[in-house]
């Protein structure tokens, strides 16, 4: 459940900010905020 909330609030974050960084910092946001995976 926690891991399910971090990637919902992670998708949150990289859908606001994207548009507003440039594509160097857009593709590091799309790494960091990437879902979790289990275990």
């Amino acid at each position: 459940e926690e891991t399910a909330w971090l990637d919902a609030y992670h998708a949150r974050v990289r859908e606001a900010l994207a548009p507003l960084v440039d594509e160097e910092t857009a593709k590091w946001l799309k790494a960091a905020t990437r879902p979790l995976e289990p275990g």
